[in-house]
């Protein structure tokens, strides 16, 4: 996942979202995509991610994305390198949404 900023910054939001779903060792379900939103990606951000505002036009949305992944994402483990920010970034945005939270249990890969 990478965002448009950090959690501090109310306007920062998903840039970009992939989803691997996995049922023992087979792999039932790969998803991704870069995230179209409102609001310019800013440019210091864009030099770290490499994702800019022009790349994210006419991309699924984060609505449109959850969508399609909501049925996957309900009864999942949530495996993410720096779980607390993807699942605080993932939250605002369905909190923006209006969906409910994601509660997952998640493992960080940080530690």
């Amino acid at each position: 996942m990478e965002t448009s900023g950090l959690l501090r910054d109310p306007e920062a939001r998903v840039v970009e979202w992939a989803l691997s779903v996995w049922d023992g060792d087979k792999e039932i379900f790969r998803g991704g995509s870069l995230v179209s939103g409102k609001g310019p990606i800013p440019e210091e951000v864009s030099r770290i991610n490499g994702i800019t505002t022009e790349m994210t036009v006419g991309c699924p949305t984060f609505r449109e994305l959850y969508g399609e992944w909501k049925e996957h994402l309900k009864k999942a483990i949530v495996v993410a390198h720096n779980l607390s920010f993807d699942l605080g970034m993932i939250n605002r945005d369905l909190i923006r949404q209006g969906e409910i939270p994601l509660g997952n249990p998640g493992i960080d890969s940080l530690g």
